[in-house]
């Protein structure tokens, strides 16, 4: 049997002091979270991110696969955003189910009819921009053994029997396809941490940290079989927060250097302090501004043309208070800092907003207005919030050629190879009815995962227990889920973990995303053409990647359910 990566057998001395390097590293460098409910006038308690203590094994073809995709997924939710007609067909239905939906189109609606009753001047910003992310899993297939067999591998399946004995290095390096989890489009976050555990991993390699943990001759096809794959070379740089920085930043610069910032700077009043800056909208009482503060640090910071670009924070249920709109579209932020003066607000970054509690008033509601109907280029418009829901996902990936609607066919197709199947929980179509046979199935259903149109981890039911909740809501009430095909990821991978809670040592698995960052001008639609944009920048953004137990369902760390990591990237 070939030698495990990494050893299983490693002295106890060793791990230990790996561990203390990585909880040094962690407690200089601000890998931590507050401890919720700590937080007091003068201080606030916090732990470290859970963190892997190795690299963990990840096909470097694959990883390179995902890159390449993420500009063509930028570019297909870019365009899907701008198709009103297309995103009605497809949400609108959930409206009477789903009132975090039924919110956003509210405000869309409301947007339209306020620019168009001319009482005043609210001039449409046809810039939009967007922080993206799209989140893939290995899909492991032996051709020795049937799919049925292979699904009882699955690692959201807590039946894991064939992975005993079968943790010898890489042997389902040559059987993984890359499948996606998920697209965000909204407040996507964990890129400040996985850019400061990447470098953290990175370190611990020029630090020698990490001793020779030769793989066995059968595990992969280097030069030398006896090499050690924790190399830098093979680890990722990874720089999440400056790639989100200049984005913003070239957001800004576009909306300073449009006609009309231009014409309304030129006539604003002395009281407006200048440059216009950037605006992020957070959560109050947020035990995770570690992945929000270092984006602001970062633009404060900013080198590039001699001058810091202005950024704020203003919490969520505080935007009508310290904002105001003046006729011609400004969004203007009054911070008590300012002792009186106003500061002209370019870019509105959302990393709040996404729960519907936020919406449950009219408070609420006039907020988004407020922030959507201001000339500030918004990261994403509530258009680009909408087509974060499980229901856009699901109908990207129906057969029938929809994708060619905004990419071309070449395109299409290398979005198509990472689908798994996805199916709407109704009766008003085949898929639709499909999905309802194989939900309601506790035999089939054990090979699905069923998701809430919009949620943000913890929400989701795995296997058997999906009929069980199907039977505790109305019928009427299924359509507001999408059905997704479970994806049965490589057995035989193992890692240690660690994070507050403790350190647990098992077969893992992994979830890599690929941020995406661009800027994009609408295209309206003249002459019967169907609306579209054009990208004005579209960047790879950088990516994260997370661990857990294999024996665990969810994958949030912030949640407790997974650690941050880096791919250690080896040749399949």
């Amino acid at each position: 049997m070939s030698k495990p990566y990494p050893p299983e057998d490693l002295p106890e001395a060793t791990i230990e002091s790996i561990i203390a390097h990585i909880k040094d590293y962690q407690a200089n460098h601000g890998s931590l979270i507050k401890v919720i409910g700590s937080e007091t006038e003068h201080s606030v308690r916090l732990h470290p991110v859970g963190v892997s203590v190795f690299p963990t094994l990840f096909p470097q073809k694959l990883f390179d696969e995902a890159v390449e995709l993420q500009r063509i997924y930028d570019e297909l939710y870019s365009k899907v955003a701008e198709d009103v007609q297309w995103l009605q067909e497809v949400t609108s239905p959930l409206r009477d189910k789903e009132s975090l939906i039924d919110a956003l189109w509210t405000v869309y609606e409301e947007v339209q009819k306020r620019r168009g009753d001319g009482s005043a001047q609210f001039p449409v910003q046809n810039v939009s921009g967007g922080v993206f992310r799209s989140d893939y899993m290995l899909h492991w297939q032996d051709d020795d053994v049937d799919e049925d067999e292979a699904n009882n591998n699955n690692n959201n399946n807590n039946n894991n029997k064939n992975r005993e004995g079968e943790n010898d290095g890489l042997h389902w390096m040559n059987k993984v396809t890359l499948k996606q989890v998920e697209f965000n489009s909204y407040s996507c976050a964990g890129g400040v941490h996985a850019n400061k555990v990447a470098d953290m991993h990175r370190f611990l390699v020029r630090r020698h940290v990490y001793h020779d943990f030769p793989l066995g001759e059968d595990d992969m096809n280097l030069q030398s079989t006896r090499e050690n794959p924790i190399r830098q070379d093979s680890l990722p740089k990874n720089k999440t927060i400056d790639k989100i920085a200049y984005m913003l930043a070239a957001a800004l610069t576009e909306y300073r250097s449009s006609s009309s910032s231009s014409s309304s700077s030129s006539s604003s009043s002395s009281s407006y302090r200048q440059p216009t800056a950037v605006l992020m909208v957070v959560q109050p009482h947020n035990f995770n501004t570690t992945d929000e503060r270092p984006i602001e640090y970062a633009l404060w910071n900013w080198e590039d043309g001699g001058s810091p670009i202005p950024t704020y924070r203003v919490e969520w249920q505080d935007v009508l208070q310290y904002t105001t709109l003046t006729e011609t579209g400004q969004l203007l932020f009054h911070p008590e800092e300012a002792h009186g003066k106003s500061i002209e607000i370019g870019v509105v970054y959302h990393r709040a907003g996404y729960e519907p509690k936020e919406y449950s008033g009219d408070h609420g509601i006039e907020t988004r207005i407020r922030l959507e109907l201001s000339r500030a280029i918004k990261f994403p418009s509530v258009l680009g919030h909408i087509t974060t829901t499980k229901k856009v996902q699901q109908a990207l990936a129906a057969p029938g050629g929809v994708l060619e609607r905004w990419l071309t066919p070449e395109s299409a197709h290398k979005i198509r190879q990472t689908f798994v199947k996805l199916y709407p929980l109704d009766d008003g179509t085949p898929a639709g009815a499909k999905g309802v046979e194989l939900a309601t199935n506790n035999v089939s259903a054990v090979d699905y995962i069923l998701k809430p149109s919009l949620e943000g981890g913890g929400h989701n039911l795995y296997g058997d227990d999906i009929p069980d909740f199907l039977n505790t809501i109305p019928r009427s009430e299924w359509s507001a889920y999408v059905l997704m095909e479970r994806i049965c990821s490589p057995p035989g991978v193992f890692n240690v973990l660690m994070s507050s809670e403790g350190i647990v040592a098992g077969d893992v698995v992994s979830e890599l995303g690929i941020f995406g960052t661009c800027l994009w001008r609408s295209v309206p639609n003249e002459g019967g053409r169907r609306p579209t944009c054009e990208m004005i920048k579209n960047k790879v953004g950088g990516w994260s990647f997370k661990t857990k137990d294999a024996f665990v369902d969810e994958m949030s760390v912030v949640k407790g359910f997974g650690y941050f990591d880096t791919p250690c990237l080896v040749d399949q």
